[in-house]
Protein backbone atom coordinates (compact mmCIF):
# COMPACT_ATOMS: atom_id res chain seq x y z
CA UNK A 1 0.00 0.00 0.00
CA UNK A 2 1.49 3.31 -1.07
CA UNK A 3 1.59 6.35 1.20
CA UNK A 4 -0.61 9.01 -0.40
CA UNK A 5 -0.94 12.45 1.15
CA UNK A 6 -4.02 14.42 0.02
CA UNK A 7 -3.28 18.12 -0.46
CA UNK A 8 -5.73 20.93 0.26
CA UNK A 9 -5.39 23.91 -2.08
CA UNK A 10 -8.00 26.58 -1.34
CA UNK A 11 -8.11 30.29 -2.09
CA UNK A 12 -7.60 32.92 0.59
CA UNK A 13 -10.51 33.02 3.03
CA UNK A 14 -12.37 30.13 1.40
CA UNK A 15 -13.16 28.21 4.56
CA UNK A 16 -15.98 26.34 2.82
CA UNK A 17 -13.46 24.85 0.41
CA UNK A 18 -11.36 23.61 3.32
CA UNK A 19 -14.41 22.09 5.00
CA UNK A 20 -15.43 20.31 1.79
CA UNK A 21 -11.96 18.83 1.35
CA UNK A 22 -11.77 17.73 4.97
CA UNK A 23 -15.17 16.04 4.69
CA UNK A 24 -13.88 14.05 1.72
CA UNK A 25 -10.64 13.18 3.52
CA UNK A 26 -12.48 11.89 6.58
CA UNK A 27 -14.26 9.33 4.38
CA UNK A 28 -11.13 8.05 2.62
CA UNK A 29 -10.06 4.47 3.13
CA UNK A 30 -7.46 3.75 4.26
CA UNK A 31 -7.30 6.94 6.26
CA UNK A 32 -4.25 8.98 5.22
CA UNK A 33 -1.62 9.26 7.92
CA UNK A 34 -1.19 12.90 7.03
CA UNK A 35 -2.74 15.70 4.97
CA UNK A 36 -0.93 18.53 3.19
CA UNK A 37 -1.78 22.24 3.06
CA UNK A 38 -0.19 24.61 0.55
CA UNK A 39 0.44 28.11 1.86
CA UNK A 40 1.22 30.48 -1.03
CA UNK A 41 1.95 34.15 -0.36
CA UNK A 42 1.64 35.65 -3.84
CA UNK A 43 5.33 36.64 -3.74
CA UNK A 44 7.25 33.40 -3.90
CA UNK A 45 4.31 32.09 -5.91
CA UNK A 46 2.11 33.90 -8.47
CA UNK A 47 -1.02 33.55 -6.34
CA UNK A 48 -2.21 33.26 -2.77
CA UNK A 49 -3.94 30.32 -1.15
CA UNK A 50 -5.91 29.78 2.05
CA UNK A 51 -3.40 30.62 4.76
CA UNK A 52 -4.90 31.09 8.22
CA UNK A 53 -3.35 28.98 10.99
CA UNK A 54 -5.81 30.47 13.48
CA UNK A 55 -8.80 29.44 11.36
CA UNK A 56 -7.34 25.94 10.99
CA UNK A 57 -7.92 25.27 14.68
CA UNK A 58 -11.64 25.79 14.19
CA UNK A 59 -11.84 22.85 11.79
CA UNK A 60 -10.79 20.50 14.62
CA UNK A 61 -8.96 18.11 12.36
CA UNK A 62 -7.06 15.69 14.58
CA UNK A 63 -5.06 13.76 11.98
CA UNK A 64 -1.49 14.35 10.85
CA UNK A 65 -0.73 17.67 9.18
CA UNK A 66 2.15 18.90 7.05
CA UNK A 67 2.27 22.53 5.93
CA UNK A 68 4.07 23.56 2.74
CA UNK A 69 5.27 27.15 3.22
CA UNK A 70 5.72 28.56 -0.28
CA UNK A 71 6.49 31.96 1.18
CA UNK A 72 9.40 34.42 0.98
CA UNK A 73 9.95 34.36 4.76
CA UNK A 74 8.84 31.01 6.19
CA UNK A 75 10.44 31.82 9.54
CA UNK A 76 7.78 34.49 10.11
CA UNK A 77 4.81 32.10 10.08
CA UNK A 78 6.29 28.66 10.84
CA UNK A 79 5.59 28.87 14.57
CA UNK A 80 1.96 29.88 14.00
CA UNK A 81 1.41 26.68 12.03
CA UNK A 82 3.24 24.59 14.60
CA UNK A 83 0.95 26.07 17.25
CA UNK A 84 -2.00 25.15 15.02
CA UNK A 85 -0.93 21.50 15.05
CA UNK A 86 1.48 20.96 12.15
CA UNK A 87 3.73 17.95 12.66
CA UNK A 88 5.83 18.79 9.62
CA UNK A 89 6.84 22.14 8.15
CA UNK A 90 8.08 22.25 4.55
CA UNK A 91 10.29 25.18 3.54
CA UNK A 92 11.96 26.06 0.25
CA UNK A 93 15.71 26.25 -0.06
CA UNK A 94 15.30 29.23 -2.39
CA UNK A 95 13.81 31.24 0.52
CA UNK A 96 16.63 30.30 2.89
CA UNK A 97 19.51 31.76 0.89
CA UNK A 98 20.38 35.35 0.01
CA UNK A 99 21.44 36.81 -3.34
CA UNK A 100 25.02 35.65 -2.79
CA UNK A 101 23.89 32.05 -2.31
CA UNK A 102 24.66 32.02 1.43
CA UNK A 103 22.19 30.98 4.11
CA UNK A 104 20.23 33.99 5.35
CA UNK A 105 21.25 35.23 8.78
CA UNK A 106 18.86 36.23 11.53
CA UNK A 107 19.68 37.98 14.79
CA UNK A 108 20.60 34.78 16.61
CA UNK A 109 22.07 32.60 13.86
CA UNK A 110 21.00 31.48 10.43
CA UNK A 111 17.47 30.80 9.27
CA UNK A 112 18.03 27.05 8.91
CA UNK A 113 19.17 26.68 12.53
CA UNK A 114 16.17 28.70 13.64
CA UNK A 115 13.66 26.56 11.74
CA UNK A 116 15.23 23.26 12.78
CA UNK A 117 15.34 24.28 16.45
CA UNK A 118 11.81 25.66 16.29
CA UNK A 119 10.43 22.42 14.90
CA UNK A 120 12.37 20.39 17.45
CA UNK A 121 10.84 22.47 20.25
CA UNK A 122 7.37 21.52 18.98
CA UNK A 123 8.38 17.88 18.40
CA UNK A 124 7.81 18.41 14.70
CA UNK A 125 10.07 17.94 11.69
CA UNK A 126 11.34 20.41 9.13
CA UNK A 127 11.42 19.27 5.51
CA UNK A 128 13.34 21.01 2.73
CA UNK A 129 11.94 21.49 -0.76
CA UNK A 130 13.09 23.16 -3.97
CA UNK A 131 11.57 24.40 -7.20
CA UNK A 132 12.18 22.15 -10.24
CA UNK A 133 14.76 24.51 -11.76
CA UNK A 134 17.06 24.52 -8.72
CA UNK A 135 19.90 21.98 -9.20
CA UNK A 136 20.33 20.07 -5.97
CA UNK A 137 24.02 19.51 -6.53
CA UNK A 138 24.55 23.27 -6.15
CA UNK A 139 22.98 23.27 -2.66
CA UNK A 140 24.14 19.88 -1.39
CA UNK A 141 25.75 21.30 1.80
CA UNK A 142 22.36 22.73 2.83
CA UNK A 143 20.58 19.48 2.11
CA UNK A 144 22.83 17.58 4.47
CA UNK A 145 21.37 19.56 7.38
CA UNK A 146 17.93 18.02 6.81
CA UNK A 147 16.54 14.51 7.21
CA UNK A 148 13.31 14.84 5.20
CA UNK A 149 12.88 16.08 1.64
CA UNK A 150 10.16 17.13 -0.74
CA UNK A 151 10.75 17.09 -4.48
CA UNK A 152 8.38 19.53 -6.11
CA UNK A 153 7.50 18.14 -9.52
CA UNK A 154 5.65 21.24 -10.80
CA UNK A 155 6.39 24.95 -10.76
CA UNK A 156 5.12 26.55 -7.51
CA UNK A 157 1.68 27.94 -8.18
CA UNK A 158 -1.63 26.66 -9.39
CA UNK A 159 -2.91 23.15 -8.83
CA UNK A 160 -3.37 20.82 -11.80
CA UNK A 161 -0.02 21.30 -13.55
CA UNK A 162 1.78 18.57 -15.50
CA UNK A 163 4.45 16.43 -13.86
CA UNK A 164 8.06 17.34 -14.76
CA UNK A 165 10.21 14.23 -15.40
CA UNK A 166 13.41 15.87 -14.10
CA UNK A 167 11.86 15.26 -10.68
CA UNK A 168 13.07 11.69 -10.84
CA UNK A 169 16.69 12.80 -11.27
CA UNK A 170 16.36 14.80 -8.07
CA UNK A 171 15.00 11.78 -6.22
CA UNK A 172 18.01 9.74 -7.36
CA UNK A 173 20.40 12.47 -6.23
CA UNK A 174 18.78 12.72 -2.80
CA UNK A 175 18.86 8.95 -2.40
CA UNK A 176 22.61 9.02 -3.18
CA UNK A 177 23.35 11.39 -0.29
CA UNK A 178 20.61 10.26 2.11
CA UNK A 179 19.83 6.59 1.36
CA UNK A 180 17.27 6.17 4.14
CA UNK A 181 15.65 9.60 4.13
CA UNK A 182 11.96 10.37 3.83
CA UNK A 183 11.39 11.72 0.31
CA UNK A 184 8.01 12.78 -0.99
CA UNK A 185 7.06 13.98 -4.47
CA UNK A 186 4.47 16.71 -4.85
CA UNK A 187 2.71 17.76 -8.05
CA UNK A 188 1.20 16.42 -11.25
CA UNK A 189 0.21 13.06 -9.83
CA UNK A 190 -2.00 10.66 -11.78
CA UNK A 191 -1.91 6.90 -12.20
CA UNK A 192 0.86 7.13 -14.81
CA UNK A 193 3.18 9.65 -13.18
CA UNK A 194 2.67 7.94 -9.82
CA UNK A 195 4.16 4.76 -11.28
CA UNK A 196 7.28 6.64 -12.35
CA UNK A 197 7.63 8.35 -8.99
CA UNK A 198 7.07 5.19 -6.97
CA UNK A 199 9.53 3.27 -9.13
CA UNK A 200 12.20 5.88 -8.31
CA UNK A 201 11.98 4.97 -4.63
CA UNK A 202 10.02 7.82 -3.05
CA UNK A 203 8.45 7.44 0.38
CA UNK A 204 5.16 9.20 -0.35
CA UNK A 205 3.17 11.02 -3.03
CA UNK A 206 1.27 14.27 -2.50
CA UNK A 207 -1.87 14.64 -4.61
CA UNK A 208 -4.50 17.34 -4.93
CA UNK A 209 -6.17 17.68 -8.35
CA UNK A 210 -6.21 13.97 -9.19
CA UNK A 211 -8.12 13.24 -6.00
CA UNK A 212 -10.39 16.24 -5.53
CA UNK A 213 -11.21 16.89 -9.20
CA UNK A 214 -12.21 13.25 -9.71
CA UNK A 215 -15.90 12.38 -9.89
CA UNK A 216 -15.25 10.00 -7.00
CA UNK A 217 -12.34 11.25 -4.86
CA UNK A 218 -12.33 8.10 -2.73
CA UNK A 219 -11.81 5.95 -5.83
CA UNK A 220 -9.05 8.22 -7.15
CA UNK A 221 -7.27 8.11 -3.80
CA UNK A 222 -7.52 4.34 -3.60
CA UNK A 223 -6.17 4.00 -7.15
CA UNK A 224 -2.99 5.80 -6.10
CA UNK A 225 -2.75 3.76 -2.90
CA UNK A 226 -3.00 0.48 -4.79
CA UNK A 227 -0.55 1.10 -7.65
CA UNK A 228 2.08 -1.62 -7.92
CA UNK A 229 5.07 -0.09 -9.74
CA UNK A 230 6.61 -3.53 -10.26
CA UNK A 231 3.76 -4.31 -12.66
CA UNK A 232 4.98 -1.63 -15.03
CA UNK A 233 8.08 -0.98 -17.10
CA UNK A 234 9.42 2.17 -18.74
CA UNK A 235 9.87 2.22 -22.52
CA UNK A 236 11.21 5.38 -24.19
CA UNK A 237 9.91 7.46 -21.30
CA UNK A 238 6.44 5.92 -21.42
CA UNK A 239 5.02 3.76 -18.67
CA UNK A 240 3.88 0.40 -20.02
CA UNK A 241 2.05 -2.26 -18.08
CA UNK A 242 3.82 -5.60 -18.12
CA UNK A 243 1.91 -8.60 -19.38
CA UNK A 244 1.18 -11.37 -16.86
CA UNK A 245 3.63 -13.60 -18.72
CA UNK A 246 6.47 -11.12 -18.34
CA UNK A 247 5.70 -10.67 -14.66
CA UNK A 248 5.65 -14.44 -14.17
CA UNK A 249 9.01 -14.90 -15.85
CA UNK A 250 10.52 -12.19 -13.70
CA UNK A 251 9.26 -13.88 -10.56
CA UNK A 252 10.50 -17.37 -11.38
CA UNK A 253 13.85 -16.24 -12.77
CA UNK A 254 13.39 -17.69 -16.32
CA UNK A 255 13.53 -14.31 -18.08
CA UNK A 256 16.33 -14.20 -20.67
CA UNK A 257 17.80 -11.41 -22.72
CA UNK A 258 18.93 -11.66 -26.33
CA UNK A 259 21.27 -9.45 -28.33
CA UNK A 260 20.76 -8.69 -31.99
Amino acid sequence: MNTIIPAINCHVGDDDCVREHLAIIRDLSPQPSCIHIDICDGIFTPHKTWNSPLAWKDFQYTGGLEVHLMTEHPERIAELWLQAGAQRIIVHVETLIDVSGSVRHLEDGDVIDYLLQLCQAYEATCMISSIPETPLVSIEPLLRRFQEFQVLSVTPGFSGQHFLPLTLEKVSFLRSIKPHAWIEVDGGMNTETAVSALSSGVSALVSSSFIFSHSNPAVAYRMLCDIDPSAFSSTSGAVVKKSPAVQSKKRDGRSRSRSH
